[in-house]
């Protein structure tokens, strides 16, 4: 297994690893807006769509080898929270930049600059999931300071750290969890996704090599209450990015390394109950799968697939009706 560390990472194979990490990733996006751009262009030949190519921007951090690696809102305080992953010898002084949403929006962009950081927020944040009900932000951390993959997410408290109080920025986690899996894939530079199940209370995390699927249960680890972030039961499905379908009670587990996607209900497969976690269908797919968004009203899962190296992906639709 390839591991770096940070005593022999310079600024040049600090940009390998972050071009490589983005032509696994941002290749597969770009696929799916050619391809879905494509066919609205189609649909639209009469009246062009105009196209926002001069967006505003925000400077998240002041090191230029940064890279930005995740994304959360919170509607209630119209927060925007960005990962800030700092390279070289810098891993462990990451942060998420705070931005307000109501002056920074494509309608009103007066005020794009980050209000304030949370500055501890653990190595080598990658993916952020915001859960409304605790004001809590969980935070994956794919690699250690030395730049060994990881298996801890970082649990904190947004109530004072939000676009209308700042106050709180600079706290310390409430909470770190460890899971079974590790959530970075030094090999593949694949990392693994989160997703949030309201209803049931669990956060499902994905295993970067994947291994089995976790899960928190965000009712006993939270801002507020940590009494249990120390269970993370595991499904039987295994995959490193997690799509859930409200509407039928169904979790999508994509494995980008096994050319699979694990189906399973949540009913009876989450934080508190495990009782069907065993029961589980898998179906394999051309390509690695990528980390994968449901639209519930069509019944339409889209899956972005990576081609081989040096190609263009392209994006999947699958029919999850049935």
């Amino acid at each position: 297994m390839k591991t770096i560390h940070s005593s022999t990472v310079t600024k040049s194979s600090w940009d390998k690893i972050r071009s490589s990490h983005n032509s696994s990733r941002l290749r597969l996006a770009t696929a799916g807006i050619l391809i879905l751009g494509a066919a609205g262009l189609a649909a639209t030949s009469m009246h062009p769509p105009r196209l926002p190519w001069a967006v505003p921007t925000v400077a998240i951090a002041d090191n230029p080898y940064n890279a930005v690696t995740g994304v959360a809102v919170d509607p209630a305080t119209n927060t925007i929270y960005v990962a800030n992953l700092v390279a070289g010898d810098q891993i462990q002084d990451n942060t998420i930049a705070v931005i307000d949403g109501r002056r920074c929006s494509a309608m009103n962009a007066s005020h794009c600059t980050r209000l304030a950081q949370l500055t501890h927020v653990g190595p080598a944040p990658f993916w952020l999931t915001f859960d409304p009900a605790t004001r809590t932000l969980y935070v994956t951390n794919g690699l250690t300071p030395d730049y060994d993959e990881n298996n801890t997410i970082t649990v904190l408290d947004t109530r004072t750290c939000n676009a209308t109080n700042t106050s709180g920025c600079n706290q310390m986690p409430v909470a770190t969890v460890t899971v079974p899996g590790p959530l970075f894939n030094n090999d593949t530079n694949i990392f693994s996704a989160m997703a949030l199940d309201a209803i049931t209370h669990t956060l499902y995390v994905g295993d970067a090599h994947d291994g089995l699927v976790s899960m928190i249960n965000t009712a006993t680890c939270n801002a507020i209450n940590t009494s249990g972030c120390s269970q993370t039961p595991t499904t039987m499905a295994n995959g490193d990015g997690i799509t859930l379908d409200p509407s039928t009670h169904t979790v999508y587990a994509t494995g980008f390394d096994g050319d699979l996607i694990s189906v399973f209900s949540n009913t009876n497969c989450n934080s508190t109950d495990q009782s069907n976690c065993a029961q589980f269908t898998s179906f394999a797919v051309p390509y690695s799968p990528d980390i994968s968004a449901m639209d519930s009203a069509s019944h339409t899962l889209y899956v972005p697939m990576s081609g081989t190296e040096g190609t263009l992906g392209f994006v999947w639709l699958f029919d999850v009706s049935a």
